[in-house]
This record gives structure tokens, C-alpha cells and sequence, in this order.
């Protein structure tokens, strides 16, 4: 790491996840890569949701810091009990306190590189006010190409924020590409974090949708202003876009050109059913049978 970026990322650090049993081998997976790319002066921290005791131990033994209190996280009436990783993002500095800088990573992303935390943490730490995070815009995936896709693509968060945060903030939003909510960093001080809480606050008052809590989130980018955007490469959603591999480099890269390589990987719709080669499978079997993972 250069000392310029050594500088920026001094402040301890917090990785941040969550999940539960069902998503524990992704989560596993996940946590690998980080600990494989990062060199970081902080923690990873898992948010444990009802985690067997086997896999808690798993965690603890590799130095990670689990904490099982959800108490005080908001929640959907009736949700399932993974929408918590969802909607603890806000709370992360209630969660995990005593950090400077807090990077959020969902279970089924796995990192390729140490310039993936170089990128967020150096972005955060340089811009205290802001969010870092991706914009789901890339020319390679299906609903920024195809019309038909794009327009149910925006028609569907359409509803879903008229519905929960009204026609205003619906119309304003209306032919918006989101920010992906998988991966982002933040500085303690942002401004973005109290923004997001409201409009999460405001979410669960309605129907439970799992898209919901990024809206949550893209609202309170709007409405702040304060945001570092990352380009595609860095929350690379695979099921819209399958990466290529360039055996050369040995890098998974975009499928187009410029064949730029991939720092993030998010696995991304992984118990969707597809068909690969006339057969029926996951995206998450299609993953593993392609190498994103193991």
C-alpha cells in the first residue's frame, strides 16, 4: 500500500456482513477473498442471524468479531429474517462503534483484489461527507441495453417508492439507475447515514420488498448529494452481465471491451434458476461450475 493511501486508511476500519445459516457458505466464501486481498487496520464483523454455533465458532477462530444483538435494527412486519442484513445497513456505527471508516460487503460478493478496498476506503477516508458505492450502468448489462428490460427495470422502482415514499420522490427518481446496495463504504461522519435511517424508518412502515431498503438508500444519496461514484468493475453484478476470464492476466474481466478487470464480484441472484447448456441450474451452481467461486 502507498503511503499516500496508508495515510487515508489509518483510521480503524470496519468490514461489516451479515447473514444467517441459509447464506453461511457464501458468507464463508466471501469472508476468504477479503482476508485473502485485505491488509487493513480494522476488523471484519459479521452480524450474526441465528448463526449455529459451528459456524460462529468458524468465524471467531479466523479472528472474526460476531455480534448476535439485533435489537433496535427496524424490520418489516412478517419479513423473513434475512431482510435484517438489509436493514441494519444504516445502523452499522450502532452495531460495530468506535470505527472510522465502515465498509458494508453482502455474503455473495467476493473480492479479486486488494484494489477493491484500496478504491472505497481510500475514496471514504478522502470524502467524510459522501458515500462510496457503484451505479448499477454498465453497456453489457441486460437492462441498460434492452429497452423492453430498462422499462420494467424503472417502472418496477417506480412503484416501489410511490408506494413507500411517495409521488415526488417517485417521479424524481423515476429513469434513475440505482446505486447497488451490496458493497459501499462510509466515513463515520457521513451524511448520508441519518438519511438513510429516515427513509428505512419510513420503508418498513409498508409491504416488505427486498429492493426496498435500496431504495431506502438511493433516496438518502439524493437527497444529501454527498456521493463517490465507482464505476462498474467495483460491484460487478454477475447474473446481469456473466464476466468474462482472461487466462493471460488470469483476472475475471468485463465481457466487452475494454476487457477491465474485475476487483468485485457480486454473485448476485444466486438461487435463481437458469439453463446452461440445455440443463437446469443456479446462478450460484453456474458460478461454481465456471470458477467465481468456490
Amino acid at each position: 500500500m502507498s503511503d499516500q493511501n496508508q495515510e487515508l486508511t489509518k483510521g480503524r476500519t470496519c468490514i461489516a456482513l451479515s447473514f444467517d445459516s441459509a447464506m453461511f457458505t457464501q458468507g464463508r466464501e466471501c469472508i476468504k477473498t477479503i482476508l485473502k486481498h485485505w491488509d487493513g487496520n480494522g476488523e471484519i464483523c459479521v452480524l450474526s442471524l441465528g448463526l449455529k454455533d459451528t459456524e460462529t465458532e468458524w468465524l471467531r477462530q479466523i479472528g472474526v468479531r460476531v455480534e448476535t444483538n439485533t435489537a433496535g435494527i427496524p424490520v418489516f412486519s412478517g419479513a423473513p429474517l434475512y431482510a435484517v442484513a438489509m436493514t441494519c445497513r444504516p445502523w452499522l456505527r450502532d452495531l460495530f462503534p468506535g470505527f472510522e471508516l465502515y465498509m458494508w460487503i453482502d455474503a455473495d460478493v467476493r473480492i479479486a483484489s486488494p484494489g477493491a478496498f484500496m478504491f472505497y476506503l481510500h475514496n471514504a477516508a478522502g470524502n467524510s461527507d459522501a458515500i462510496v458505492i457503484t451505479q448499477e450502468v454498465d453497456p453489457t448489462y441486460c437492462f441498460v441495453s434492452n429497452p423492453q428490460i430498462a422499462g420494467n427495470y424503472h417502472r418496477e422502482k417506480f412503484r416501489r417508492i410511490k408506494a413507500t415514499h411517495g409521488d415526488q420522490l417517485a417521479l424524481s427518481m423515476e429513469y434513475f439507475y440505482c446505486f447497488n446496495a451490496g458493497v459501499f463504504a462510509m466515513h463515520r461522519d457521513s451524511l448520508v447515514w441519518e438519511a438513510y435511517q429516515t427513509n428505512i424508518r419510513r420503508a418498513i412502515l409498508t409491504e416488505f420488498d427486498h429492493m426496498k431498503e435500496q431504495d431506502a438508500m438511493n433516496i438518502a444519496i439524493f437527497q444529501t448529494g454527498q456521493v463517490c461514484i465507482a464505476p462498474a468493475i467495483m460491484n460487478w453484478l454477475c447474473s446481469i452481465s456473466f464476466p468474462a476470464f482472461d487466462s493471460e492476466t488470469s483476472c475475471w474481466v468485463r465481457p466487452a471491451w475494454p476487457q477491465l478487470a474485475i476487483p468485485v464480484l457480486h454473485l448476485t441472484n444466486s438461487n435463481n434458476v437458469i439453463s446452461v447448456n440445455a440443463e437446469n441450474m443456479t446462478f450460484y451452481q453456474a458460478y461454481r461450475l465456471k470458477g467465481l467461486t468456490e
